[in-house]
């Protein structure tokens, strides 16, 4: 049973991860190519933000949270611009941000190192980032508002992201 500290390092690494990707998602959308622009950055905001929770490597987690939603918008760009795409409607959603999330949780835990936390924050980001989008396309994508989505996505998958990399730090002197 997880005792009251380590649940608090969690909720805290959450919390960190919500607010920096949340608020890198409110600027998702700038720019001529939705996300080009806006992804490194909302990666960029939501590493270091896990970076200041962890007291460490901010920096470092901020520039591969930058690369990592760069590449993951790249690699999805030519499947959302393909009109046969493999799922279609609501589920485009869910795949594109596994997808985006796999690449972004890979990178942050590249910066740190350490093959558990590649695995586990690809895996909390594929999961995050995938109903994250898969929410926020579902019910806004009529709108087509980004920021929504962004915003949403942003919230959800950093809050995964924090809460996995939380876990993943137990052990560790960290005080909550």
């Amino acid at each position: 049973m997880m005792k009251t500290q380590e649940l608090r390092r969690i909720g805290r690494f959450a919390l960190f991860g919500a607010v920096g990707f949340g608020i890198g998602g409110l600027i998702l959308d700038v720019g001529p190519v939705p996300g080009m622009i806006g992804s490194p950055i909302m990666g960029a905001l939501g590493g270091a933000a896990l970076g200041l929770a962890l007291r460490r490597r901010a920096i470092a987690l901020g520039l591969t949270g930058a690369i990592g939603l760069l590449v993951g918008i790249l690699a999805v760009l030519p499947l959302a611009l393909d009109e046969h795409r493999p799922f279609g409607g609501d589920w485009d959603g869910v795949f594109f941000g596994a997808i985006m999330g796999t690449i972004l949780g890979a990178a942050l835990g590249l910066a740190l190192w350490d093959w558990r936390k590649i695995m586990g924050l690809a895996l909390a980001g594929a999961i995050g980032f995938g109903i994250g989008f898969g929410i926020g396309f579902a019910i806004f994508m009529s709108a087509i508002d980004m920021t929504i989505i962004g915003l949403l996505s942003g919230i959800i998958g950093g809050a995964f992201l924090g809460a996995a990399l939380g876990y993943l730090e137990r052990g560790r002197q960290t005080s909550a």
